[in-house]
């Protein structure tokens, strides 16, 4: 006698649910976020002329960075008086500018030329044309007060008003974080140039009279930087 088999209907095999795929960071964004980070030190330029530093601050930073500059004593050479006691402070370009003359001095040869960068064993002078003292004296200077500015808005040093009150940098830091965030990665020159003109217009048309100022302080530049990108 036969069987009889029912027809079972079986149900197809579930399917895992398909998990969307991540998204990769595109060359954009890797470019946006390093530039904003080589860049961050911009965000206090309009303030480090008149704020300081405590110097006894500064120092305990550098020596905890490995940056083996003894500021104390830069500042002493160039008759800078310093007390032994109580909170001592300094403006950043004032910084700046001793530690780059005591720094070309001492990689100086007798007859007054920048020793080579094989002989002075200073990774600052790598890019630097062995003679060019000036050269040197200005990059420096430069490479101190960009990496004392980066320290503040990392929040490891504090900037401090002219009475020692510490100055809140909060606004300076979220200001430059939202122009970084309009900043085209990527950008050319060629299309830099043109929205900054396009920029410059709107200003005007709306009646905002520092509109070189305003651009200046929007890019990051100073107002010689936005007159040679206007030209």
């Amino acid at each position: 006698m036969a069987t009889k088999v029912n027809n079972v209907k079986r149900k197809a095999p579930s399917k895992a649910p398909v998990q969307p795929a991540k998204k990769k960071a595109s060359t954009g964004d890797a470019v946006s976020e390093s530039f904003k980070y080589l860049k961050r030190h911009t965000a206090l330029r309009q303030i480090v002329n008149e704020t300081r530093l405590d110097l006894a601050e500064l120092q305990a930073w550098s020596d905890a960075e490995g940056m083996r500059i003894n500021f104390h004593y830069c500042l002493k050479e160039f008759g800078r008086t310093i007390p032994d006691e109580g909170h001592v402070y300094f403006p950043v370009p004032i910084i700046a500018g001793v530690v780059a003359r005591i720094f070309v001095q001492n990689n100086l040869d007798a007859d007054g030329t920048l020793k080579k960068v094989a002989e002075s064993g200073n990774a600052m002078l790598a890019e630097l044309e062995p003679s060019d003292a000036m050269r040197a004296y200005i990059a420096v200077m430069e490479k101190v007060g960009v990496v004392i500015l980066e320290a503040v808005y990392d929040g490891k040093l504090r900037l401090y008003d002219y009475i020692g009150i510490p100055v809140d940098v909060t606004y300076h830091r979220m200001a430059y974080e939202e122009k970084m965030a309009a900043t085209v990665p990527g950008e050319s020159p060629k299309e830099r140039r043109e929205r900054i003109k396009a920029r410059k217009t709107e200003l005007i048309a709306s009646g905002v009279i520092p509109w070189l100022q305003t651009l200046a302080a929007e890019e990051g530049l100073s107002v010689s930087g936005v007159k040679k990108l206007l030209r």
